[in-house]
């Protein structure tokens, strides 16, 4: 796992959000075995163990916020913003940018993308055809510092909705326990769910704003960099 500003902002940083409910369970196990009263003795132990439980389950939580996103949100390949972006029928972008684009991925790449005929004909191949080609474009532009900064926001928004809807669903067995034994924090554990409960509800419509700015500027990064086969002096 290559660890740089992606992953800290965009990975880690989800999780460490919506770890607070785990955390909350883990605290309401540990006091019901007597484990978080622990004597003098043993104090520094005790939070060390603690602050290591944490640091591993916010580590353990990216994987899950990433594979709970991408199987709710995040669709198949060929329907991604980018590709969408690129499709002639697509009228976002101009005729004269989209011929300039097509000629460009050739040149770049050797992959020509399929008329506007073609693509009525064969809508999946003209998908499959510019995801590959979108895909290209990514390993290009992956240095480049706006595509950067578009794609951590993007991934970030992905991210905390998945760990949003983990920490609602841990949330929801928290309140109906401290509700039945007249545990403290029960408002705090409601405003905690209606929080996670809104970021998950808000999620489709921010992750499809955040996957649209960054297809955007993917291309018009694109556009603006020298041809792959281009000499500098």
């Amino acid at each position: 796992m290559k660890i740089n500003s992606y992953y800290w902002r965009a990975q880690y940083l989800p999780a460490l959000l919506t770890s607070f409910p785990i955390m909350m369970l883990l605290d309401i196990y540990l006091c019901q075995i007597n484990w978080w009263r622990p004597s003098e003795k043993v104090m520094n132990l005790t939070e060390v163990a603690s602050a290591s439980i944490g640091l591993g389950i916010s580590f353990l939580l990216i994987q899950i916020n990433a594979y709970i996103s991408k199987t709710i949100y995040q669709p198949t390949i060929e329907k991604l913003p980018s590709t969408n972006l690129l499709l002639i029928s697509n009228p976002k972008l101009g005729k004269l940018i989209k011929k300039q684009l097509h000629q460009r991925i050739f040149e770049d790449f050797g992959i020509r993308l399929l008329s506007e005929k073609q693509e009525a004909n064969d809508p999946i191949e003209a998908r499959k055809t510019i995801a590959s080609a979108v895909a290209r474009i990514r390993d290009k532009m992956r240095s480049e510092p706006f595509v950067c900064r578009r794609l951590t926001s993007y991934g970030f928004v992905r991210n905390l909705a998945g760990g949003s809807i983990v920490a609602a669903t841990i949330l929801i067995f928290i309140v109906i326990y401290q509700f039945k034994t007249n545990g403290g924090h029960l408002k705090i554990s409601v405003a905690f769910f209606m929080m996670y409960l809104l970021s998950a509800l808000l999620a489709p419509f921010m992750i499809r704003h955040s996957g649209q700015e960054y297809a955007e500027t993917l291309i018009e990064q694109y556009l603006a960099t020298p041809p792959v086969n281009s000499k500098t002096a």
